[in-house]
């Protein structure tokens, strides 16, 4: 693994959160470690996710007491924020609202597959939107016009090959560029297609 092993005491005293040691836990895992008790974060998520199943009824029970307490000051709190940020939160809803459920649907799988490859980095729709008006509506390896039955969302350095998914490592390709390229290196890609010597 890419984490550098400390020891508990030495990320105590550094302020950290979490530390590595390089050796498994009681169940067999091999990951950081929460600085505060000592858990293995892999077994710390199973058994919190494992309690909120068992839980899930009581949890919906109390979140609704509380809010139910609390509406006025969370609708107080949420106009002060609203007032604050008057451009970002007109952004944000300019996406919400003005996007059709496709395209939100694809975006949350595209993140989620993300998540679970452990890619950094994250995208909005409004920047494909721009991605898209650069690149002006054309395929980024054949040029020819996208339309909405061919165009294809790619990442250039492949999310299974420690690419990213941010806006950066992303570009539009016709859905046969896309399919020819899969998860090659954009370099081989490249060469294949007589773009690099």
């Amino acid at each position: 693994m890419a984490d550098e092993i400390i020891a508990r005491a030495a990320a105590m005293a550094k302020g950290l959160s979490r530390y590595f040691t390089g050796k498994q836990c009681k169940r067999g895992h091999i990951s950081q470690r929460i600085t505060s008790n000592g858990t293995c974060e892999v077994c710390y998520s199973q058994d919190l996710t494992r309690w909120r199943s068992e839980n899930s009824e009581r949890i919906r029970q109390t979140e609704k007491e509380y809010w139910s307490k609390n509406k006025a000051a969370k609708n107080a709190k949420d106009r002060r924020y609203r007032e604050k940020h008057v451009e970002l939160v007109r952004q944000k809803d300019k996406e919400r609202y003005a996007r059709t459920p496709r395209d939100v649907l694809r975006k949350h799988r595209r993140d989620r597959k993300a998540r679970v490859k452990n890619a950094p980095g994250s995208h909005t729709l409004l920047q494909l939107e721009q991605m898209f008006d650069r690149q002006k509506g054309r395929c980024a390896a054949c040029f020819i016009k996208l339309t909405m039955k061919n165009k294809h969302l790619d990442h250039i350095f492949a999310v299974t090959r420690s690419g990213s998914n941010s806006i950066e490592n992303l570009q539009w390709l016709c859905a046969t560029c896309n399919l020819r390229k899969h998860n090659k290196d954009p370099f081989v890609w490249a060469q294949e297609n007589g773009r690099l010597l």
